[in-house]
């Protein structure tokens, strides 16, 4: 600012006669009169209260009120001084610069600048004064403001868009220059004010995420990605969140397998690809050819051509003798089978299957994950259908809409437990329940073999060392008298070459035979 320091604008001799003219006014005010102008008069944060005051100068309350009112009464006369007609011109033109609002760093380092200019540093109540006399100002969070301070936030309001308008920003620029804030950071002001600068447009900004999303997709005025949507809001959220809100929220609808937009744009909803490929069967008679599917899902929802083959090819879905796709008949078998005590990742936990997950950076941030049919049919869930359970963070579910069995976030219960990437999370749902259990990698490091391979199979249980062979077995689905051999073979045949390498040896081999039967069960029910 060229008021407070030598400039191209402000000579040396400008600033001095300020300075002096500072000093003259303030000269023949006591220590207590200059401690009440810089401490209450003159404060922009917290002002000392009367009570504060008069305990440090032993006076009664009423004493410091009429010592302030008599010191401002002096200062009122002095300023009409001719002689102190340099502050108030000076005054005048720092609040036209600074405007009805600025930032509080900017006082701050225009404190700074006078703390440490040769001429001004001797008088550290020029400022405080200039701003005073040319406002006065008050500070309101992290901006400084013209008093009264309730009226000038009115005044900026009143020019910024109302809950659901967009204002051009050139537009909003000239308003607010028009009432006399004039600072740069006008994308940091509006924020302040609850508005958001997107693009050339100003929207409100307040509400939820929803109320975010809305704004966003009404600026633009064509449908958007729920990514796109995500970075355009830019906030600390969580994408998934905002997924469910757009799903949930009547004011949007789905438009293709990506994107959202509003519904009173009147666009069609797409419902997924499950759903639009039954109700196109059904608009063809009951049957429909591979190339028509394909052809209506990707002009009307830009789906791509490999995502219609896949979901065809879901057990939700038959091939008529014509070449063509119906609907399969809820009289019709569909199950699919496979041996969860072969399937990997699956272990036996007091009489339930349940499923351990790997924690990696997409299930931290809240992304679902698919698991093994041979998982999902175990605890009772067919294609196309779901189950809801309740958990230690409220509901879950776990469905098998599309082609593959999926189960929903864990971010809950990987939060809730403060698991990391790498760490192990096991899901073992029973009847309307579904437990959580978990093993820290750092937990596993300096163990033995067998009881690393015991807390892994085993994490629900405690065992001495009598009784580990016979539950790790248990967990795979095999006899509790089972050998390590038959341990090991089982584990080979799920492709758990990790937990394989932790099995002891057991002093006489098994007959092969029976690993080979395994195999090659496990091969016929994958459809290897």
């Amino acid at each position: 600012m060229p008021i407070v320091g030598p400039s191209e604008n402000v000579p040396p001799l400008v600033i001095t006669e300020l300075a002096a003219a500072a000093d003259a006014i303030l000269d023949g005010f006591d220590d207590r009169s200059i401690q009440i102008l810089r401490e209450r008069i003159f404060a922009f944060e917290t002002q000392a209260t009367l009570e504060e005051l008069g305990q440090r100068f032993v006076l009664t309350r009423e004493r410091v009120r009429q010592v302030e009112a008599a010191t401002l009464k002096k200062i009122d006369k002095r300023l009409t001084f001719p002689q102190f007609a340099c502050i108030s011109r000076a005054s005048k033109s720092f609040a036209t610069e600074l405007g009805l609002i600025f930032p509080k760093q900017h006082l701050d380092e225009l404190t700074t600048l006078v703390a440490t200019s040769t001429v001004t540093a001797k008088c550290p109540l020029l400022l405080p004064l200039l701003l005073w006399v040319g406002g006065p100002y008050g500070l309101s969070q992290d901006w400084i403001v013209r008093k009264p301070i309730s009226d000038t936030m009115e005044r900026v309001r009143s020019v910024l868009p109302e809950p659901g308008a967009v204002l051009k920003l050139s537009d909003t620029d000239e308003q607010l220059r028009s009432i006399g804030v004039v600072t740069k950071d006008i994308d940091l002001l509006l924020r302040y004010f609850g508005c958001r600068v997107l693009g050339d447009s100003v929207l409100s900004w307040g509400g939820s995420l929803s109320d975010k999303a809305f704004a966003i997709l009404q600026n633009v005025g064509r449908p958007m990605t729920r990514e796109a949507i995500s970075s355009a809001i830019a906030e600390d959220h969580n994408i998934r969140t905002l997924g469910n809100r757009l799903f949930d929220d009547g004011r949007f609808v789905r438009v293709n397998r990506t994107d959202f937009g509003l519904a009173t744009w009147g666009t069609a909803s797409y419902k997924g690809i499950i759903q639009e490929l039954s109700a196109e069967i059904l608009r063809s008679g009951g049957e429909a050819t591979l190339d028509h599917l394909k052809t209506s899902l990707i002009d009307r929802f830009a789906v791509s051509e490999n995502s219609v083959v896949s979901y065809l090819n879901s057990p939700l879905f038959a091939k008529t003798t014509r070449g063509g796709f119906r609907l399969r008949r809820d009289d019709e078998d569909i199950s699919v089978q496979s041996r969860v005590e072969l399937t990997r990742s699956c272990f036996c936990m007091e009489g339930h299957w349940a499923y351990r997950l790997r924690v990696d950076d997409e299930l931290i941030r809240g992304s679902g994950r698919n698991v093994p049919s041979g998982f999902a049919q175990a605890i009772g869930i067919s294609p196309g259908g779901s189950a809801t359970y309740m958990s230690e963070c409220g509901e879950y579910r776990i469905g098998w809409i599309g082609p593959q069995p999926t189960v929903g976030s864990v971010r809950r219960f990987i939060e809730a437990r403060r698991l990391e990437s790498g760490d192990w999370l096991y899901l073992a749902p029973s009847e309307n329940e579904i437990r959580v259990f978990s093993i820290r990698y750092e937990d596993l490091i300096g163990l033995s073999n067998l009881e690393s391979l015991f807390k892994q199979t085993c994490p629900s249980e405690t065992a001495v060392d009598g009784n580990r062979q016979a539950a790790i077995a248990a967990s795979i689905g095999l006899r509790p008298n089972e050998t390590w051999t038959a341990i090991k073979r089982r584990l080979l045949v799920r492709k758990e070459l990790g937990l394989c390498a932790l099995v002891p040896e057991d002093q006489s081999e098994d007959d092969e035979g029976e690993a080979l039967s395994d195999l090659f069960e496990y091969i016929g029910s994958e459809g290897l």
